[in-house]
């Protein structure tokens, strides 16, 4: 009786054993936190305005099909920036999108330039260097996470941007006929 309570013994500790092993390579389930995060708020068209207006701003709007474009200009260093701000269709990103510049024949435009602005995203990411073919116009982009979204992170996107457009204006200036970017235009239909 006593070796078959022992056999049981180390049947049931083996049992266990496995059963530990078996899960081992699954993540281990995640700690509850003490306090509760606080719940994060997407933001929509009217918070996003909201939001721009608590900033300081005047933001105007741009109907574009679906989309709502926030404007907002923003002065640096003698040079008028105009950033529009959108929510993306699936509301997972609030776009900041400042036009720099014109390039009405993209074919004719120097290679090194263009190259030099493809070398720069390295540098400047998030922010990047875009080029809309349809508006013969280059960008600047920057994405911001739709969730959780503070008016301190909206003002940081904006300073980061302005930041970027202003530390690569002389690689991306050198497309403008005149010593002014297109920022104080909206971008072409």
């Amino acid at each position: 009786m006593k070796s078959y309570k022992s056999n049981a013994l180390l049947a049931c500790v083996a049992a266990l054993g496995f059963a530990a092993l078996a899960r081992a390579d699954q993540p281990a389930p995640a700690k509850k936190p003490e306090t509760p995060a606080p719940a994060g708020q997407a933001l929509t068209d009217e918070s996003l305005q909201a939001t721009l207006k608590d900033l300081g701003y005047t933001p105007t709007l741009e109907k574009a099909g679906s989309s709502n474009l926030y404007w907002v200009k923003v002065a640096r260093e003698g040079t008028t920036y105009s950033v529009s701000f959108q929510i993306s269709p699936n509301k997972e990103k609030v776009w900041a999108i400042v036009p720099l510049s014109d390039i009405p024949d993209i074919d004719k435009a120097a290679a090194t330039r263009l190259g030099k602005l493809l070398e720069l995203n390295d540098a400047i990411g998030p922010c990047y260097f875009r080029y809309n073919v349809a508006n013969k116009r280059l960008y600047m982009s920057r994405p911001l996470d739709n969730r959780a979204a503070t008016a301190a992170l909206v003002r940081d996107t904006l300073d980061r941007i302005i930041d970027r457009c202003v530390e690569t204006k002389e690689h991306w200036n050198c497309f403008n006929q005149s010593t002014q970017p297109p920022a104080a235009e909206a971008p072409k239909k």
